[in-house]
């Protein structure tokens, strides 16, 4: 087999195949309900939906597939826009037109290539991993639950494209450096949330929880919540370095304290960072950055990235 159309046979194919795949890459747009009996992934596989709240609300994708997945140790990342179809599964690849739904094996009219061609299976596979740029954490998934409507009628159709469909998580790029101690009081607080947000860990061995302690009164605190991702410019004292996109897992509440004369207002954000963390030196980051002509960012820099290409454009220009 070099080539073969599949048509009536597309889900008993696909289904068929991901039962015998040790690890597979899928790219779907959609993930209805019942998806993980239709694609039966296993731990270490790589699923990329667009989990965009648009797509969630109108119950395309279904954040109890989601979950189910993270559950079972499968990496899912959410690529707004996304509307490809591409499984990469047991030594074959698959492109056509399924998404993984109820609708899509029972009432649509399908079709897929299906090859063995090792060129065509590893570009594929290179293809999913491109778009696996920010992964769904359990504070993202939460968020996603609250929002998500039922398909009328469990097609999972809507009308033309819903309101916010292409969104990802909301970035933001934030400047640290390090802090030696902190007050007896502090503490206390910042070892609570932490404990907090320990359970929302996607993966515990592979990531652990940070924590940044922010004063004043600035739009990210205000505004940052969980589920979003954050990119820090670290300053060390010996250098700048700016970290990956890392999904934030708790929002500590803002408190107040005193020191001295001065009444401060502080809140903790508590991010799941990797534990092999791989960062890119200031230097680097910034030439990067302008070739993809963003030039605002500096040391220093605390802001949103409102513009979704320019975030696109980030996420991918950073380590993963």
């Amino acid at each position: 087999m070099e080539l073969q159309l599949l048509t009536d046979e597309v889900w008993p194919t696909i289904t068929r195949l991901a039962k015998k795949t040790k690890v597979g890459d899928v790219a779907v747009a959609y993930l209805g309900t019942g998806a993980h009996e239709r694609l039966p992934l296993r731990r270490g596989s790589t699923l990329v939906v667009d989990a965009g709240d648009g797509r969630v609300k109108c119950g395309m994708t279904d954040p109890s597939e989601i979950g189910y997945y993270i559950d079972r140790g499968v990496d899912v990342f959410h690529s707004g826009g996304l509307h490809a179809k591409v499984f990469v599964l047991d030594g074959v690849a698959i492109v056509g037109s399924a998404n993984v739904s109820q609708h899509s094996e029972s009432k649509l009219d399908e079709a897929a290539i299906l090859t063995d061609n090792r060129g065509i299976v590893a570009e594929s596979r290179a293809y999913v991993h491109d778009l696996a740029l920010q992964r769904v954490t359990r504070g993202h998934l939460e968020r996603l639950k609250a929002i998500y409507r039922p398909p009328k009628g469990g097609g999972g159709l809507g009308k033309g494209r819903p309101k916010g469909a292409g969104r990802h998580s909301p970035l933001w790029v934030t400047s640290t450096h390090p802090l030696d101690s902190l007050p007896p009081d502090e503490q206390e607080r910042a070892d609570r949330g932490a404990a907090r947000a320990e359970q929302s860990l996607v993966d515990p061995k592979g990531h652990e929880v940070g924590w940044t302690r922010w004063s004043g009164d600035s739009r990210f605190v205000r505004h940052v919540a969980k589920g979003d991702q954050v990119i820090q410019i670290h300053d060390t004292g010996e250098g700048v370095e700016v970290w990956p996109p890392c999904g934030v897992l708790h929002v500590g509440r803002k408190y107040t304290v005193r020191r001295g004369e001065q009444r401060l207002l502080r809140r903790f954000v508590y991010i799941e960072q990797p534990v092999h963390l791989e960062t890119m030196s200031w230097q680097e980051f910034e030439e990067a950055a302008q070739k993809a002509d963003i030039a605002y960012l500096r040391p220093g820099s605390v802001r949103a990235i409102d513009n979704p290409d320019d975030a696109q454009a980030l996420r991918r220009i950073l380590p993963r």
